[in-house]
């Protein structure tokens, strides 16, 4: 009897003590559910000017630039949102409604499949021909990265341009990133230093364009690239 009552016992506090775990597991997975939800690259419940300053924030603010066997690498900060107002009301919803209803209500779109198309346009820093500014575009597909939080980078050929004969016009690159390469205004030799003076994601759902002066705020100085 008492055998038998001991095996009870252990099985009772087994299964009490697998349900508190389970509890705690569960707890810790919303946790981090909602804190992935609430990183600075989910905008799902903003919108109007508060959407389009957070974009351009998020754009700029995870700008970041990299030089790899002669190539400059960019890319920019990513985002997630949604344009739906019934989804952006279940952001708010946190009284009546449980974690778990009020995130499967959000559905999020990535910024880089609404936007496919990238452009950072460039002008030469404080050189001009006959009055007006040398310019280079660069154009690449938007790409998301694996952490969501910035896209791709994108690979431009810079030192094999700075060594090229200067041109006006188009010129396509394969690898290892695809870009395109516009310039105007070019003369006889290259500008000594770019600046970024534009960038724009463009797609179906429109255009987002962060001007130089957001650009300049945002970053705290000018976004300036060497020509070597």
């Amino acid at each position: 009897m008492k055998y038998a009552l001991g095996i009870a016992l252990f099985i009772f506090s087994l299964s009490v003590g697998y349900g508190v775990f389970v509890q705690m597991f569960d707890h810790e997975q919303q946790k981090r559910t909602m804190a992935s939800l609430k990183t600075n690259y989910d905008l799902s419940c903003l919108s109007g000017d508060d959407f389009l300053k957070a974009v351009k924030n998020r754009i700029v603010s995870g700008f970041k630039t990299t030089r790899k066997d002669g190539f400059l690498g960019l890319h920019l900060g990513h985002f997630t949102f949604t344009d739906s107002e019934t989804d952006k009301a279940a952001c708010g919803a946190k009284k009546d409604r449980t974690i778990s209803s009020s995130l499967q209500a959000v559905s999020k779109k990535l910024a880089c499949r609404e936007y496919p198309k990238m452009s950072l346009h460039f002008a030469a820093d404080q050189e001009a021909v006959s009055g007006a500014k040398r310019q280079l575009l660069v154009e690449a597909d938007c790409k998301v990265s694996n952490d969501l939080s910035h896209t791709e980078v994108v690979w431009i050929p810079w030192d094999r341009l700075a060594h090229e004969t200067p041109f006006e016009g188009d010129s396509q690159y394969n690898t290892p990133s695809k870009v395109s390469i516009k310039t105007k205004h070019i003369v006889d030799q290259w500008p000594s230093k770019w600046v970024l003076e534009k960038i724009e994601l463009s797609g179906e759902s429109g255009i987002i364009e962060v001007s130089a002066e957001e650009i300049r705020t945002i970053a705290g100085r000018p976004m300036v690239f060497e020509f070597k």
